[in-house]
């Protein structure tokens, strides 16, 4: 079996649902690493009573109360993961799903970031599709 120890280091570009269209820079060990840590890290500063996050619409004193709950605690891990890797991969954005009110398309920012990864099919879609490479590679044991 041919052992591929580099993965691609061109951009790649793909389709999400609700007509969102986005070019990435390649997904890599240290990336995925980094969101995770952020997503653990959010987590804690919900915990924590952090009043500086913005997330899901909720105020920081709901989402303590709510990642009580194991199965939201792993739904807020999961949507700080996927907003993560949106902020370290997506370098451009188009479609429809990313306009604003007249038409324009939006900057990409953290929060616009977060806005679109609200839509859990764009979400899902968004990390299986980042992250497809770095896991086919695992697989074949080049991880």
């Amino acid at each position: 079996m041919p052992i591929r120890l580099s993965q691609p280091k061109e951009p790649r570009e793909f389709k999400l649902p609700l007509d969102v269209a986005v070019k990435t820079r390649p997904c890599t060990t240290p990336v995925i690493e980094m969101a995770m840590s952020r997503s653990g890290r959010v987590i804690g500063d919900i915990e924590q009573g952090m009043t500086d996050l913005s997330l899901v619409g909720h105020d920081v004193d709901s989402l303590r109360d709510l990642i009580r709950n194991p199965d939201y605690r792993a739904g807020i891990a999961q949507f700080a993961y996927a907003c993560a890797l949106g902020e370290a991969l997506i370098m451009e954005w188009s479609g429809s799903g990313v306009q604003d009110e007249d038409g324009n398309v939006g900057p990409i920012t953290p929060d616009n970031i977060r806005d679109v990864m609200l839509h859990p099919s764009i979400a899902r879609t968004f990390v299986a599709e980042v992250t497809k490479i770095p896991v086919a590679l695992a697989s074949e044991g080049n991880g």
